[in-house]
């Protein structure tokens, strides 16, 4: 992409005062000198540097060739109100630059180049490129121009005495101006994202696998405890359900026996036929009683009989009447006694067999008695026991009651769906880590893929050929007698014609700038065969005018008008010198610049 440099405006600018001078860029070769400074020969100090590079560098890059001071750019006698702007083009685009010191700023304008060629001076505020800070629009410049600091130094500004040569470069910044030239840059700074993405995944991996152990430490336990749980409730739920089946057969085992006891005993009534026996009982006692009190009213009276018969048997006379006891009378009175004794012997002895029966009758009834007492108290074990069971059918109703209503005292188990999604966190944590772990593997083959020992060193190897063919042509074309080789690391060889090796600080001034000149041209040839960096303007800062020879100088000068001027017609070149002798007959034009009470304006254009 080519870079067309229309003008630059300077305005309290090193030596350029406060009225804003304008240069403005045309094809062709032209020489730029300035007035003699005062009892001298020489035509330094006039402003010609700082009106052709230190400008445009400062323009586009906030800083100088000569790294001046930021304070020491200002104007020193007016002080404020630095100023430099530019308009330039690049492909379908144009663009307008200012940047100032007190006030400090930066301002872009960008508009399709038709409508710039419509009303060149027309720039709209709509058009200005508003950021957020001096270093972002800094940024967006030098990703529109795609040119580095060191790659302008080098293919843009050739300064003899600022500009670092090619050589005296190590080999990373070789490789920086070379890799500029074939618009490989882009695969630096894509590198450099790489690297920061491949940093940052890196990062990540650490980041995400902590979350990653986290989440499954979490979902590991949540799942133990919850396992835990479900197993504690099962387990409470099928003891519970055992609780409760043994308490229900506890109450259907309560209710059968109840129901069996109840079936013994439901048709069971002794209080009549105990009241029968006791009645029975009763009359025989009774009976007993009546036999005994005749019992000893019999034995009163034969007890009675006995006594007086045996008085009257054992004595004479009768104790009574004194009537002897062999009279009859009183022998009929014995024979009478002992008939009535012995009929009382009798009537006691029929009591007693009488008693004895009712006795044998008695202990019949009473043992009747005792066995329904017996039953009756049977009747009512069974009827207490059967209480017994209500009430343990009681009991047990109510603890199945109990059990029924039992809860797990546990904290809430996790339900299936919020352990489901807990399994997506893991799973998303685990996503994320392995994405991370793709992206840390694809920035880092990314990374070494656009690093320097990658696509650029590839590209780089496949120019060197082309750059070493045309240096050592164009070393020739100077008047050189040495050839210039770089192998694949950008480290050069110097061989003169008797085959000894040099190095390029061994090299005098001139045959020094001979070098610098070749290879100057040589990568510019490298980069428009390449199609990468290319612009307008070249500007060679005092190369005519200490180091190079006169050979070299006329060579280089013929070079520019017969070669290089027509493959490059619309190439702005400006040779600075401060040498009277000049070969006019080689420039389009001579600008002779001047300097008076200490500030620079263009004098005149020859």
């Amino acid at each position: 992409m080519k870079i067309d440099f229309k003008s630059v405006t300077i305005q309290n600018f090193l030596s350029f005062g406060n009225n804003p001078i304008t240069f403005t860029y045309a094809p062709g070769i032209h020489a730029v000198t300035g007035n003699l400074i005062p009892n001298s020969i020489i035509r330094n100090g006039i402003g010609k540097t700082s009106m052709l590079v230190e400008s445009l560098s400062f323009l586009l890059y906030g800083k100088t060739l000569r790294n001046i001071n930021k304070d020491e750019i200002i104007n020193t006698t007016n002080g404020d109100n630095c100023k430099v702007s530019g308009c330039f083009t690049v492909g379908d685009k144009a663009y307008k630059v200012e940047r100032g010191i007190k006030p400090t700023f930066l301002k872009i304008w960008e508009k399709d180049i038709k409508s710039w060629q419509d009303n060149p001076d027309d720039w709209s505020e709509k058009e200005e490129i508003q950021l957020d800070s001096l270093k972002h629009t800094q940024a967006i410049l030098e990703e529109k121009i795609k040119i580095s600091f060191t790659c302008f130094t080098n293919m843009i500004i050739l300064n003899i005495n600022h500009s670092v040569p090619f050589l005296e470069m190590d080999p990373k910044d070789k490789r920086s101006v070379l890799e500029d030239i074939l618009s490989l840059s882009i695969y630096g700074r894509m590198s450099e994202k790489a690297k920061s993405k491949h940093l940052a995944a890196k990062t990540d991996i650490t980041v995400l696998e902590n979350e990653l152990k986290n989440a499954i430490n979490t979902f590991n336990m949540t799942k133990e405890k919850r396992e835990s749980l479900l197993n504690e409730t099962l387990k409470f739920e099928n003891d519970k359900q055992t609780r409760i089946q043994n308490l229900k057969n506890e109450i259907d085992s309560s209710k059968n026996q109840k129901n069996k006891i109840e079936e013994k005993i439901k048709n069971i009534d002794f209080t009549d036929a105990l009241k029968e026996l006791v009645s029975s009982l009763q009359t025989i006692v009774n009976k007993i009683n009546d036999l005994n009190s005749d019992k000893s009213s019999i034995k009163t009276k034969l007890g009675m009989n006995n006594e007086v018969l045996r008085k009257l048997e054992h004595s004479d006379h009768c104790p009574l009447c004194t009537t002897p006891t062999n009279d009859p009378l009183v022998k009929e009175y014995v024979d009478e006694l002992k008939t009535k004794v012995n009929s009382l012997n009798e009537l006691l002895q029929t009591n007693a067999f009488a008693i004895e029966d009712l006795n044998n009758q008695k202990i019949i009834v009473e043992e009747k008695i005792e066995k329904i007492e017996d039953n009756i108290e049977k009747l009512k074990n069974a009827k207490n026991k059967i209480k017994e069971i209500d009430q343990a059918i009681k009991n047990s109703s109510d603890n199945l009651q109990r059990e029924i209503d039992r809860k797990l005292e546990i904290k809430e188990i996790i339900s299936e769906k919020e352990f489901i999604e807990l399994e997506k966190c893991v799973k998303h944590s685990e996503d994320k880590f392995n994405v991370a772990q793709n992206d840390f593997k694809y920035n880092k083959f990314i990374r070494g893929l656009l690093g320097e020992d990658g696509v650029r060193k590839y590209v780089t190897m496949k120019v060197l050929p082309v750059l070493n063919k045309k240096v050592n042509f164009y070393l020739a074309m100077l008047g050189s007698d040495y050839n210039i080789t770089f192998d694949s690391e950008l480290n050069e060889k110097l061989v003169a014609r008797n085959k000894d090796l040099r190095s390029y600080s061994s090299f005098s001034g001139g045959e020094k700038k001979r070098i610098d000149l070749a290879l100057l041209l040589a990568l510019m040839d490298v980069s428009k065969e390449r199609n990468s960096i290319d612009t307008n303007i070249l500007v060679l800062d005092e190369i005519l005018d200490t180091s190079l020879d006169t050979v070299g100088a006329e060579s280089f000068l013929q070079h520019l008008k017969n070669g290089f001027k027509a493959t490059c017609p619309d190439k702005c070149i400006y040779i600075i010198s401060h040498k009277k002798e000049l070969g006019e007959d080689t420039f389009d034009s001579i600008i002779h610049l001047v300097k008076k009470n200490g500030f620079t304006s263009i004098d005149k254009v020859i």
